[in-house]
């Protein structure tokens, strides 16, 4: 079929890109680079896919993807922009994110990625397009956090911006709502205030009435109690002085059912900076402790939160390969959360919202 171009494209790429896996230890990638000045501005990016053979379980996730890796003239980088297919045998299906520009490109990457999966897949026909802006919401919730924030790895419809939109939609159906999931994987508060995170993604909208703000997990590897609790300090201030009105939410971040399904105590790394969270929030405007709902969930008997740990890297989220693994804590310690735990963060998040009246 021949792709036709239109006049609002940016970038067009025609080409099929097909690979074939026998297990689930392969993996293929290919890579084009297209180097070209885009002016900050709305866009959509799409492409299409067919697949044979994928096991029906197996998916959607970044494991069966197309990622497009945005270059800003400001040095900064964005990669969590994938596009998800779906698993087991259909012709080409076609995806599309819409993403806000707010500064302008120098490069674009597409990345097409079949990794740990059996089948055989074939990519086509990527296209990023000029898209209209969309008309400002009455309420814009802002998400702001690291790798548990943005769940990169899942399919859009299954990660916390999505749910929670969903959720504020049935609680408040006569408010326009915008969630804008800003989490970056790897992210800390001290990385976020010392890039171009702060100017590129929120001083390019023009407001926010609700943000919550999920650190720690990183931050406790990396520098000491003291220092998380001045950069929250600086970065509430700065938010104060920039976003006049808005409601600033710092949240807790994940629980580990140790020592029964984690190799480490994560829970005794962690709980110093939640902790100092907690101290913060009269200095904010309140605090979601996720760290609880999450830990209230695992004594009701639902400790199942976070994806599988196996060696080969797989994405597993769920107990279907747990035979045989019962009694090792390793197989179950990644730290990274599955659509369960999003649907709870999610529900919490709405709850909180709603009981406070932030809508």
């Amino acid at each position: 079929m021949k792709h036709e171009e239109s006049e609002l494209t940016i970038v067009d790429i025609g080409d099929v890109v097909e690979f074939q896996s026998k297990d689930i230890n392969e993996k293929h990638l290919h890579s084009v680079v297209v180097v070209k000045d885009i002016p900050a501005a709305p866009f959509v990016f799409s492409a299409e896919s067919r697949s044979e053979g994928v096991p029906e379980w197996d998916g959607p996730d970044y494991q069966y993807s197309m990622v497009t890796k945005l270059f800003f003239e400001d040095g900064s980088q964005f990669d969590d922009t994938h596009l998800d297919f779906s698993p087991g045998t259909h012709g080409w299906e076609r995806r599309e994110r819409y993403c806000r520009a707010r500064v302008g490109l120098t490069k674009v990457q597409v990345d097409y990625f079949f990794e740990h999966k059996v089948g055989k897949v074939a990519y086509r026909n990527f296209t990023m397009a000029e898209a209209p802006p969309r008309p400002e919401p009455d309420r814009r919730v802002v998400l702001l956090g690291a790798s548990n924030v943005i769940t990169s790895y899942l399919a859009p419809e299954d990660r916390v911006d999505a749910m929670l939109t969903a959720k504020l939609k049935q609680a408040r159906p006569e408010v326009d709502i915008d969630v804008e999931n800003a989490g970056v994987g790897g992210d800390t508060v001290k990385r976020f205030l010392e890039t171009k995170r702060y100017e590129r993604d929120l001083l390019t909208l023009d407001r926010i009435d609700i943000l919550f703000i999920s650190y720690g997990g990183n931050d406790s590897s990396r520098y000491d109690v003291d220092t998380f609790t001045q950069l929250h300090r600086e970065l509430i201030e700065r938010l104060r002085s920039d976003f006049p009105g808005v409601r600033i939410i710092l949240q807790t971040g994940t629980w580990v059912d140790y020592p029964k399904h984690y190799n480490r105590d994560m829970n005794a790394q962690f709980g110093p900076y939640y902790d100092a969270l907690r101290g913060l929030s009269n200095v904010a405007d309140g605090l979601l402790d996720v760290c609880e709902v999450l830990k209230r969930e695992a004594e009701n008997g639902n400790w199942d939160m976070r994806y599988r740990n196996t060696q080969v890297g797989k994405l597993i989220l769920d107990d279907r390969f747990d035979a045989g693994h019962e009694d090792d804590p390793t197989w179950f310690s990644n730290i990274h959360h599955t659509p369960a735990a999003n649907r709870l963060i999610a529900q919490a998040a709405c709850d909180y919202v709603v009981k406070n009246k932030l809508l």
